[in-house]
């Protein structure tokens, strides 16, 4: 389980992230928002 201490991450770390094969969210697509399609 995660601790309670959060911290953001950068668009640029996201987009990254997402296309290194890192799944988004099914919830809140922030692949969508960051304009990312597959």
């Amino acid at each position: 389980m995660a601790g309670k201490r959060l911290r953001p991450i950068t668009r640029d770390q996201a987009v990254n992230a997402i296309a290194n094969g890192t799944r988004a969210c099914i919830h809140c697509r922030p692949d969508t928002d960051l304009g990312i399609l597959e």
